[in-house]
């Protein structure tokens, strides 16, 4: 029997041949879409960071009065390591707030050893001063993080400090996870892995409004007065 003959017409390893090709188009299908997606969605992504929102800003005085306020509330209930929550007034926050039904928007990590903000934008992962960082809020929230405690809030600190500079993780808002990259709710919480729990369950997709059910309010600014 000529054995090499067999081999070419077995039916089940033509199939298997079939099926693997098929799979590895579907593969490469996918990755397509995927790349189109991420693509299309950091063109719009890029255009609404830049542009106004709805919301509008106070009066210049008002809004340094009010700014005022909220540095000293920081200043009196904020460690190093807790995270500001806040609803922004760029396009990207009118669109970040409805796709996930809260009123917040975006994610720092107070750095109040150096009077900065650890963030995660379009930019990268980077740092803010704290004035800069209010100017940008319509309201901020302190949060103590519940794994922030004895110097684990030092030590998550010490760890976005070694993020700075990292790329932005759009695709993550997906729910695609992509080695060093962060957005900044995945950012606030990534620096606080090693405190995890057995039990502590966090979703592929990290909201800002996720972060108040991870943590304790210290300091709600409310929304500024137009």
């Amino acid at each position: 029997m000529d054995h090499g003959l067999a081999e070419k017409t077995n039916p089940e390893s033509d199939g298997g041949q079939e099926a693997e090709g098929v799979n590895r188009k579907f593969r490469l299908s996918s990755k397509i879409v995927v790349t189109i997606v991420i693509s299309v969605g950091t063109m719009l992504f890029t255009a609404a960071c830049s542009s106004r929102g709805y919301l509008k800003y106070p009066p210049y005085q008002t809004m340094q009065s009010q700014n005022q306020e909220i540095f000293k509330a920081l200043g009196k209930f904020g460690e190093d390591g807790d995270w500001l929550v806040i609803r922004g007034y760029k396009q990207i926050d009118d669109q970040v707030s409805a796709l996930t039904g809260g009123v917040l928007s975006h994610a720092g990590i107070l750095d109040k050893d150096r009077w900065l903000v650890i963030e995660s934008e379009k930019e990268g992962v980077h740092t803010t001063p704290i004035d800069l960082f209010l100017d940008k809020a319509h309201r901020l929230i302190l949060v103590r993080p519940k794994w922030a405690k004895g110097k684990a809030g030092w030590e998550a600190l010490l760890k976005a400090r070694s993020l700075v500079g990292k790329p932005y993780n759009f695709s993550g808002i997906f729910g695609v996870k992509l080695t060093d990259s962060y957005y900044c709710s995945e950012l606030a919480v990534e620096i606080y892995r090693t405190h995890f729990g057995k039990k502590d369950l966090i979703p592929a997709v990290v909201t800002p409004v996720n972060l108040l059910e991870w943590g304790k309010i210290l300091y709600d600014s409310g929304a500024r007065e137009e």
